[in-house]
């Protein structure tokens, strides 16, 4: 028989943890705390620009080579088939990259549901003052890689990042920041 979230009804496994739906604990048998919202690690709230005068795009597509090294112990099996890259205008100096979990209000503007390693709310990818980019990760359970790097980014701390240079979350998912076609 299949076990059920006694919160919300959603389905898990029987060495699951926590509701990957509400965040149920069955452990303690407590939802969690709410989050706090992304403006308390001191960012400014995201500004929107003109609709279609985005100047980056954000790439998504998966990547077998993090999958590699990430080393799931075969916990999570490669995606077959692959999910088609997808390529998301970037609307504002804010973007919430993660799972969208509708029971708890969160709508990240990068959803990466084929993920089941990335985290609702996973990494804030911020315009800095100067124009240029910093990810930071929001405290992930699975951590934010940049580029070729072994080592998860420290949580909360924000880190430079460079168009090109590519940023890894969940168990498979490159994002890949970059000049809008068509932008000199």
């Amino acid at each position: 028989m299949a076990l059920t979230c006694s919160n919300c009804g959603e389905p898990h496994g029987d060495a699951d943890v926590f509701c990957e739906s509400c965040g149920f604990d069955f452990i303690t048998g407590t939802l969690p705390e709410p989050e706090p919202p992304v403006t308390s690690l001191g960012l400014t709230p995201a500004t929107p620009t003109v609709a279609g005068a985005a100047t980056e795009v954000v790439t998504i597509a998966v990547d077998r080579a993090f999958y590699a090294r990430m080393d799931t112990d075969g916990v999570l099996e490669f995606p077959n088939p692959e999910p088609d890259q997808l390529t998301v205008e970037i609307t504002g100096d804010q973007v919430l990259i993660g799972r969208e979990r509708p029971s708890r209000n969160i709508f990240p503007d990068i959803d990466v549901a084929a993920d089941p390693a990335v985290s609702s709310r996973h990494a804030l990818l911020a315009r800095r003052p100067d124009g240029s980019w910093q990810i930071t990760d929001l405290g992930s359970t699975n951590g934010t890689y940049i580029a070729d790097s072994t080592v998860a980014i420290t949580p909360h701390v924000p880190v430079p990042v460079a168009p090109g240079t590519p940023i890894f979350v969940g168990a498979w998912t490159r994002l890949d920041l970059n000049e809008a076609p068509g932008i000199a």
